[in-house]
């Protein structure tokens, strides 16, 4: 344990996550992200020596899923564009079937 209390992997784990948001890996091409996944892991390897070959693998696991967002990162790109085509809207229906009257169906536009 760190005198934080967390293991070094929790201190790893949030170093690299740190270092994907400072580093700005989600702007690059996936071949980029491996590649800065696979040379980064080596560092943290380095870097924390008394983590377990299965901790560093746990991370690298975890690593490589925070650079594979389920929702494509940058502008355009939100919950509500998913499954659109990235540029359009989608419509929002009221979950019932009523709707009041003078009230319209809202186009919610891209963040």
């Amino acid at each position: 344990m760190t005198t934080r209390g967390k293991s070094h992997f929790e201190v790893a784990r949030d170093e690299l996550m740190s270092h994907v948001m400072r580093c700005r890996v989600l702007d690059a091409g996936m071949e980029q992200r491996e590649e800065w996944m696979q040379e980064t892991i080596g560092y943290m390897g380095e870097r924390y020596p008394d983590l377990s070959d299965i901790e560093l693998r746990k991370l690298e696991i975890v690593g490589r899923q925070f650079i594979q967002p389920a929702i494509p990162f940058g502008s355009g790109h939100n919950a509500m564009t998913r499954g659109a085509g990235g540029d359009t809207a989608e419509t929002v229906v009221p979950a019932s079937d009523e709707v009041q009257a003078g009230e319209e169906e809202q186009e919610l536009q891209p963040v």
